[in-house]
């Protein structure tokens, strides 16, 4: 179980199956569009830690749930353990899925 937590106006929570649901936070803002969270990537070169989650767009969902993005929102990436990454939505791109990517 892993899911994308975007703490904004409203508070919204993605994540894969129904069975994730046990997990999430009360009162916010749920959607089953969660599709994979990529791997946390830092270069050597001291890139800014980062990872990208891809979400399902292909009904136009997350154009509709994004239509003003998130940009500089906090977001977590959380698993049954707890939080794995914490950063900032840096940016959304929007085709057949949804790009979100997260930089700490």
């Amino acid at each position: 179980m892993t899911w994308l937590r975007i703490e904004g106006r409203p508070s919204r929570q993605f994540y894969r199956s129904i069975d994730d649901v046990q997990c999430l936070a009360i009162g916010e803002a749920r959607h089953e569009l969660l599709l994979s969270a990529g791997t946390v990537r830092s270069d050597v070169d001291g890139e800014t830690p980062n990872v990208t989650i891809v979400l399902r767009n292909d009904a136009g969902q997350c154009a509709r749930l994004f239509a003003t993005p998130p940009l500089g929102d906090p977001a977590q990436i959380v698993d049954a353990s707890g939080v794995r990454f914490s950063g900032f939505v840096s940016s959304v791109e929007l085709d057949t899925d949804c790009r979100v990517t997260i930089e700490s």
